[in-house]
């Protein structure tokens, strides 16, 4: 009898381990599942904190050049990077005389001297936590001085560098006759309107009030033959335009809404699409690195710049860079991280025959135990 209880307990045995095997694959499938959902999600979500980085950074890059206040980026030890022209018109210096200068340089203070960043960033930093006046002033290049507001941030880089963003206004009580500040604002607008290489439409209902000369330039029409226009004659889809002529214009647009003329509108920018695809064939390649010294070009960038390949290496490339170009290159390589290490830039340019000229690049950014590298791919056209 015994025997037969033992075979029965054996039998009992194996069938409760079998369950509690099932069981174990049942719940090593579900943490699988359930961690493959969460890599999905992850990575959905890098993809998306990726992509407004970039619609962020493409915002900073596109009005770092119309800010009414001053920018300017510089390393940790002070030496400017970037001078943004509204820094440009207030202190009364280029960005060719400003950059790689000492930032404190610029101020003046009749308490403090301003010898090492360490001194302007410790006089920031009481500012910031002191509610009573501080006699800083900017210091223009003939050595006049004027009273700032400067608001400041520091951003540290995977690679252990920082940069230092300093955003200055000048606060100066400039007499002037009614309404003629709003005046200058409306002039400065306008400009920006007419000069700026995407088209500009404020439309109302469908109903076009008003259209810069990037749309004209686009579209085929004049300015004076799209106004009182419908929407309908110049988007065809939401991807494509309407030219003139009757053929299809591949293009992106944004909108949004604004008051013009004290009722509600809308704003809306158009862009064309540019087709890489004709160009692949010929990408400009080079490799920089943390000094932004080149290592490596070959034939086709070097060209583009009116060298050798023999010539432009060991190069600084902010050198062979005008002065526009310069400083959103600056903004867009410091904005590169190990969790951000490849962003693509556009820049436009109009030559003096009026036509754009389209530079596209992709930057990638590479950390690792020989240190930090940078590599550039682009065409032009």
């Amino acid at each position: 009898m015994n025997w037969f209880g033992k075979k029965k307990n054996n039998g009992e045995n194996k069938i409760r381990e079998a369950i509690r095997d099932l069981m174990l694959i049942d719940s090593q499938n579900a943490l699988l599942l359930a961690a493959t959902e969460t890599a999905d999600m992850a990575q959905l979500v890098t993809k998306k904190l990726k992509s407004k980085l970039e619609d962020t950074m493409a915002q900073i890059e596109s009005t770092a050049r119309i800010l009414n206040d001053a920018l300017i980026i510089c390393d940790s030890d002070g030496k400017v990077q970037a001078f943004n022209p509204a820094a440009e018109k207030i202190f009364d210096m280029t960005s060719d005389e400003v950059r790689c200068s000492f930032v404190g340089d610029l101020f003046n203070s009749k308490t403090h001297n301003f010898k090492t960043f360490d001194d302007i960033w410790t006089f920031l930093a009481m500012m910031d936590i002191s509610e009573e006046e501080h006699d800083l002033s900017g210091k223009r290049k003939d050595n006049s001085s004027f009273p700032i507001k400067i608001n400041h941030t520091k951003l540290d880089r995977s690679d252990g560098s920082s940069i230092i963003l300093l955003a200055i206004r000048d606060i100066s009580e400039i007499p002037c006759e009614p309404c003629s500040d709003a005046h200058e604002k409306m002039k400065c607008y306008r400009s920006i309107f007419e000069e700026s290489f995407d088209g500009i439409l404020v439309v109302k209902g469908k109903r076009i009030l008003a259209a810069n000369r990037a749309v004209s330039n686009l579209y085929g029409y004049s300015v004076e033959e799209l106004l009182s226009q419908s929407l309908d004659i110049l988007i065809f889809s939401s991807d494509m335009g309407k030219h003139h002529d009757g053929h299809l214009i591949d293009i992106s647009f944004t909108t949004s809404n604004i008051i013009w003329h004290n009722e509600p509108a809308s704003l809306i920018t158009i862009k064309t699409k540019r087709n890489e695809s004709k160009n692949k064939e010929a990408k400009m390649i080079c490799f920089f690195n943390k000094d932004f010294n080149i290592t490596f070009a070959n034939s086709k960038f070097a060209n583009w710049y009116n060298l050798t390949k023999e010539e432009i290496i060991g190069k600084d490339i902010r050198s062979l860079l005008n002065e526009e170009e310069h400083d959103l290159f600056v903004i867009h390589i410091n904005s590169l991280t190990s969790e951000n290490p490849t962003r693509k830039m556009e820049l436009r340019t109009r030559g003096e025959n009026g036509k754009v000229n389209y530079q596209i690049w992709t930057d990638h950014v590479a950390y690792d135990e020989y240190g930090t590298e940078y590599q550039r791919i682009g065409h032009a056209g």
